[in-house]
Parts: structure tokens; sequence; C-alpha cells
């Protein structure tokens, strides 16, 4: 019976990133990030951006907040983000 060889192949593997939720020097920088109509912090402990919109019109300011993000790469409805608001302040009800 003849033997088969077998010849080795080798697989590259990206690096990936430690958690999608890390964040590099440039956007620590920023934070935090406070205006008058909101705030965005980021606690390495849970790995989480702490967004707190404190007037109303919350759409608008949300929208302030997501653009922001967004250009630092991070996915504002990802699961590194965390919404809250100021009492009184809220979404419009339809």
């Amino acid at each position: 019976m003849p033997i088969e060889t077998i010849t080795p192949t080798t697989t590259t593997v990206s690096p990936t990133p430690s958690s999608p939720c890390s964040i590099d020097e440039k956007v620590r920088s920023k934070l935090p990030f406070i205006t008058l109509n909101y705030t965005i912090q980021y606690l390495p402990v849970p790995k989480k951006f702490f967004v707190t919109i404190l007037k109303n019109p919350y759409e608008e300011y949300k929208a302030e907040v997501e653009k922001w993000l967004i250009s630092y790469g991070i996915d504002p409805n990802g699961p590194c983000v965390f919404w809250t608001s100021a009492k009184g302040v809220a979404p419009k009800t339809q």
C-alpha cells in the first residue's frame, strides 16, 4: 500500500483587538467630553462609553453625540455605548 505524503500548510491569522470596546489614545485624550447639552465619558472597566443627554431636544443632541462617536470609529448603537438622560429629558413620544 503506498504511503500518502501530507504537505503542511501555513495559515496567516490577523491579530484581533483585545476588545471591540477598547479605545485608542486619540479618543481617550478627548474624554470626558462635556458640553452644556451632553456628556461623553469612558470607563475602562467595564469598557463602556456613558452618554448623558442633559437637555431637550433629546433627538438633536443624541444625533450630535452619534456623529462624534462615528467620527472616532465607534458604533453609537453598539454594546459599548450606554445612553442615559437627565430627569425630564427624553425623546419625543409619537
